[in-house]
């Protein structure tokens, strides 16, 4: 099923590549009762990107986050990003994403990662989906870890001149199997800065 999803992903990235409009932040939010149409555009320094409408967006919780938003389902998106070096190449932060997940039979979480590489507007994109039992430490550094049954993460690493952008989609499987249409098409949606 991660394949499956995978793939889907990626043509939904390249399609939403191929069809973004590059939307505005132009519409009326003054009306709580108003329901949202329109994605959002969102600046994130090297390129922008088009918010869903059921996304909230929140202060970035730390420094790290350049980004984030919360997502129906108790589902969360941060955007990292830590300067022109970034946090270590593509494969060590796989690595460390993978190491944050475990499976029911006991199997490296490599083996159920479905991982996809391509470029869209000059950015090369590596995108990962991985389901599992999410362990990750409760911060960086803790020893005290999470353990979240059920859970999966849709992920991109966005490579740009200013350094690499880290989108880290996680929640319970259905909350972010319901937002990876959602995902695919922000990624999709990357629009370099002018």
């Amino acid at each position: 099923m991660a394949a499956t999803m995978m793939k889907a992903l990626a043509a939904a990235v390249i399609a939403a590549g191929f069809l973004a409009t590059g939307c505005g932040d132009d519409h009326d939010t003054s009306t709580a009762t108003a329901k949202p149409s329109a994605a959002a555009a969102k600046d994130l320094g090297a390129f922008s990107v088009s918010v869903p409408p059921t996304w909230q967006e929140k202060p970035p919780a730390s420094r790290m986050r350049k980004a984030q938003w919360t997502i129906p389902g108790n589902a969360e998106l941060v955007v990292y990003y830590f300067g022109a070096g970034g946090v270590g190449g593509i494969e060590a932060n796989l690595s460390r994403w993978m190491g944050q997940f475990q499976q029911p039979d006991g199997s490296p979480s490599k083996d159920h990662a479905t991982i996809n590489d391509h470029q869209l507007r000059g950015f090369e994109i590596v995108t990962v989906d991985l389901a599992g039992t999410y362990v990750a430490a409760v911060r960086p550094g803790a020893s005290e870890r999470l353990h979240k049954d059920g859970w999966r993460m849709l992920a991109a690493i966005v490579q740009t001149s200013q350094g690499p952008y880290y989108f880290k989609l996680l929640g319970p499987d259905a909350a972010v199997q319901a937002a990876a249409d959602d995902f695919a098409a922000m990624i999709g949606s990357i629009q370099p800065a002018k």
